[in-house]
Order: structure tokens, then C-alpha cells, then sequence
């Protein structure tokens, strides 16, 4: 299906068109979210094949994100100078999937680190190409953003149930090694697909006026500090994500003594609300604004995270799980036309902010693993409470300051309208013969 839709993307008509790379952008970040989840469930199978520790196996997420990181910063401008980004895309699906095939038969923990962080830089790149893609084809606030972004979470639900099913049958290697088919399979897709028609955004009415509020102090300081905030959020949003995703499983084992396939299962109820949210966020932000999105995603958040924080085992946990998927479901893409919205977003500036994204993706497994190994692994519901908290702290402060830019805008359009002054009704006009001609008639 998807080879015929890359095949004919070229002779639809324009809108169609963008709607078809759109969908493609959209399974490829399927596949990305199978392959983002699969390490959570088999965190500890692949510990106990290259004999490792719960702090080895935190070093290597480490650096498999800080490989993704380092892919996110690189593929913004790259993707915004080529012509056809789809051919950046493909070999990153195709690099992924080639590199899913022997994770699940290394037994040297170095070699299992350099597989993995090759895959973290090409799955950084995917993430990075995809949104920015998005944002070029439709803009970054709109529906198209949220199902993009519905397409990973999906992925991120059937990566622990594809490991669920293939250890109660198969083993955790045919799991894998169904990742592997299914990216290069769209790594071919992406080999035809025409190059992007983007979406050229109106012009100002005033130029001088947009010139003027460009080099207003003021709304520099403040376009750089909404900048910054946008950053800090993605980054302990995404390292909140990635944690609970990768430790959920580790949890469940480790504390609640779960059996590993059950442990599994709490990880898919997890990836699953995720999913279903961001199903959710689609007609939503039809209605909603960005900003209203991520108000409801971070107050659902806080409100779960009490209640696992009170209740942190028990039947609850399972409810908890998957609130917290919901809840945390489309903050992310949110997040991206919010700034989109209010900063205008370049491949420079997706570039800066999934690198920031990526960050947080490296940095949290490390500091998960040596708190839950160094302290206790209830200490695991406190993580997730101090993180939605200072999510939501970080979020009020980029409320304030996109206010604040708003209200620069709006006053200096203000003012460039009023120094525009029509000629009054009674006044006449000379023309070239030196003849008055009124112009109240």
C-alpha cells in the first residue's frame, strides 16, 4: 500500500500530495516508537546475555540517546538545505532496521553498546526529519502534528506486546528481528517518495514594522528565553517519557515482583495509553488550541502522579500506568506548535529542540538506574512526581513570556497603523497639469 502511495505522490494534486508524505511520515514513526520501546521490556534479557549490571545496561541507554541527541542536532540543518529529505529518511529507517537484527544474539556488553548507540543516532535523525517534515508540509499546529506523533505512541504500544507475545512463544529475538523487516521495508518507500512541497507562511503586511520588531530588544531577550524554556520542557518531558517507558517494566519486577512477562504487559498498558491519547489529540486540536492541550495533558499528569505516588503498588498501579500514557500523550506534539506558533520554527530551531529532547532521552536512564540502584526502586514514583512537577512549573513561565511577546506584537502593530495616516476627505490631490482635483465629491 504504501508503495503505491510513494509512487503516485507525484501525480496527485499538491494538497493530496502532502497529505500522502504526510501518512508516510506517520508509519515511519510506527516504526520508530517499536523501536524506542523494545529495549524497557528487554532491559534485563539483555543484561543477563553480556552478564551486566542494572547500572551497565542504564550506561548503555545513556549512550544510545546521547548518540540520538547528537543525531536530532545534526539532521535539522541538514534536512532543511537538501532537496529531497526523503532520501535521509530512508537511509535511517534502513540503518535501524539492519541494526535490530543481531541485538537479541550479542553477548559482549561493548559490542551490544556500539549497536545500540549506532541505531540511537539514526532513530535521532528519523525523529528530527519527521517533525520537521510536519512542520514545513502543514505547520505545527494542527492535527497533522498530533498524528504523527499518534504514530509513534502506537509503535511504543506494540513494541512491549510484540516482546510479550514472542516470549510466552517465539523468544525476544523474533521481536526483534520484526523491527529489523519492517523498517527497511519503509526505508524502501522513503527511497521513492518525491521531495517536500512546503508550506510558505504569509509575509507581514509591514515589512518595516516586522524589521523593527525583530531588533527590539525586548523581544529578542524574550524570543530567547521562550526558546529556552521550550528546551528545558522538552527535556524533562521527554526524560520523564523515556523513564517510565524504560523502568516500568523494571519496576514491576523488581518491586512488585511481577513475573517478566507480566512486567512486560504493565509496560504495553503504559505505551498503550499513550497511544489511545494521542489517537485522542488528533480532533482535539481541531478545537483546542496548543496551548490548551498542554494545559489538560500537565494537569492530568499531576493529578496521576499523586495517585501513584499514594498508591504506588497494588491493582492501582495498573490504572496508573496507563493514565500517565494518557496524560503524558501529547505533550510533545503540543509542545512543537506551540512553538511553532509563537517562534515561527526553522529547521535550525527543530534542530535545537530535539536535540534538547534528546538530552533528556540520554540523561534520564542514567540517573533512573543509579537512584534506583544506589537508593531504592520505590524511589522510582518520587522521580516521576519531581519531574511533572517542574514540567508544569516550566510550562506556567512559557505561558507568561509568550504573553508577554503577544503583547509586543500587538502594540507595535499598533503603533506602525497609526503613523500611517490617510489623507483627510476635504484635502484635494495636485496632479501633474498643477490641476486641484477634490476628493470629497
Amino acid at each position: 500500500i504504501f508503495f503505491r502511495l510513494a509512487f503516485c505522490t507525484d501525480t496527485m494534486s499538491p494538497s493530496r500530495g502532502k497529505h500522502m508524505i504526510s501518512l508516510s511520515y506517520t508509519a515511519a514513526f510506527v516504526n520508530l516508537g517499536i523501536a524506542g520501546s523494545l529495549f524497557g521490556p528487554c532491559l534485563l534479557q539483555l543484561a543477563h546475555n553480556t552478564c551486566s549490571t542494572l547500572m551497565q545496561m542504564s550506561a548503555l541507554l545513556t549512550s544510545r540517546s546521547l548518540l540520538y541527541c547528537l543525531g536530532s542536532g545534526i539532521a535539522g540543518p541538514i534536512f532543511e538545505r537538501i532537496e529531497n529529505s526523503g532520501r535521509c529518511t530512508a537511509l535511517a529507517l534502513l540503518a535501524t532496521g539492519l541494526s535490530s537484527f543481531p541485538i537479541p544474539f550479542i553477548t559482549n556488553y561493548y559490542i551490544l553498546v556500539a549497536v545500540a548507540t549506532l541505531q540511537g543516532f539514526m532513530m535521532g535523525c528519523l525523529d528530527c526529519g519527521g517533525n520537521y517534515a510536519i512542520v514545513q508540509l502543514h505547520g505545527g499546529d494542527g492535527p497533522e502534528m498530533q498524528l504523527l506523533h499518534f504514530g509513534f505512541g502506537l509503535g511504543a504500544w506494540l513494541g512491549p506486546t510484540a516482546v510479550g507475545i514472542a516470549l510466552q512463544f517465539a523468544g525476544m529475538s523474533w521481536a526483534w528481528a520484526g523491527v529489523g523487516v519492517v523498517h527497511m521495508a519503509m526505508g524502501l518507500v522513503f527511497c521513492a517518495l518525491p521531495p517536500l512541497r512546503k508550506t510558505t507562511k504569509p509575509e507581514p503586511e509591514t515589512e518595516t514594522a516586522c524589521e523593527d520588531l525583530q531588533r527590539s530588544p525586548g523581544h529578542g531577550i524574550n524570543r530567547v528565553a521562550l526558546i529556552v524554556f521550550c528546551c528545558i520542557f522538552l527535556l524533562v518531558y521527554v526524560g520523564l517519557e523515556t523513564a517510565v517507558g524504560n523502568f516500568l517494566a523494571v519496576y514491576g519486577e523488581m518491586a512488585l515482583h511481577m513475573s517478566k512477562e507480566t512486567a512486560t504487559w504493565l509496560t504495553s498498558v503504559y505505551w498503550g495509553g499513550l497511544a489511545i491519547g494521542r489517537l485522542l489529540a488528533i480532533p482535539l486540536s481541531m478545537v483546542l488550541s496548543a496551548k490548551s492541550l498542554l494545559f489538560l495533558d500537565l494537569a492530568g499528569s499531576v493529578g496521576t502522579v499523586t495517585l501513584f505516588w499514594l498508591y504506588p503498588s497494588g491493582s492501582l498501579v495498573w490504572v496508573t500506568a496507563g493514565l500517565l500514557g494518557l496524560c503524558f500523550a501529547s505533550a510533545f506534539a503540543s509542545l512543537l506548535g506551540f512553538a511553532d506558533r509563537c517562534l515561527q520554527m526553522t529547521g535550525k530551531l527543530t534542530g535545537v529542540l530535539m536535540f534538547f529532547a534528546a538530552v533528556g532521552e540520554f540523561s534520564s536512564p542514567l540517573i533512573t538506574g543509579w537512584v534506583l540502584q544506589q537508593k531504592s526502586v520505590w524511589y522510582f514514583s518520587y522521580l516521576i512526581a519531581f519531574s511533572v512537577c517542574l514540567t508544569f512549573v516550566v510550562f506556567l513561565m512559557m505561558i507568561c513570556i509568550a504573553g508577554t511577546l503577544e503583547k509586543t506584537s500587538k502594540q507595535r502593530t499598533q503603533a506602525t497603523v497609526a503613523d500611517i495616516q490617510l489623507p483627510d476627505a476635504s484635502e484635494t490631490i495636485v496632479d501633474n497639469d498643477n490641476d486641484q482635483i477634490p476628493l470629497a465629491l
